[in-house]
C-alpha cells in the first residue's frame, strides 16, 4: 500500500487494524484536554498535510522493505504535500 491521507473515499480501503490506528491517532492529536505537544504536527493534521503509511509487524524482516518503500515515496512527493507535512507510519502489532 502506498501513502494514505485523510479522504473519506480512501477509508473504505483500510483494514480493521489500520482504521483503529488512524482513529487512535486522531483521538490523540485532537485531544483538547491533553493537547498534542508538537504544534507543527497539529497544524499539519488540521490542514490534511500528514501522510500515513501502514506496514506489517516490525518483528518481521519483510516489514523493512515496506517501510523503505513508504519512505522513498514520501521523500519523492513530500514537497507537494505542504509546508507542515509529516509522515506517520503505523505498524501491525500482533500479540505473540
Amino acid at each position: 500500500m502506498s501513502l494514505f491521507f485523510k479522504d473519506p473515499k480512501l477509508i473504505s480501503q483500510l483494514q480493521d487494524w489500520q482504521l483503529k490506528a488512524l482513529e487512535e491517532f486522531n483521538a490523540k492529536i485532537t485531544d483538547k484536554e491533553h493537547p498534542f505537544p508538537c504544534i507543527p504536527a497539529a497544524q499539519a493534521y488540521a490542514s490534511n498535510q500528514i501522510r500515513y503509511g501502514f506496514a506489517g509487524d516490525p518483528r518481521d524482516r519483510s516489514t523493512a522493505r515496506q517501510v523503505a518503500a513508504l519512505l522513498k515515496e514520501y521523500t519523492e512527493k513530500s514537497k507537494s504535500f505542504g509546508g507542515y507535512t509529516s509522515l506517520v507510519i503505523f505498524f501491525l502489532h500482533l500479540r505473540k
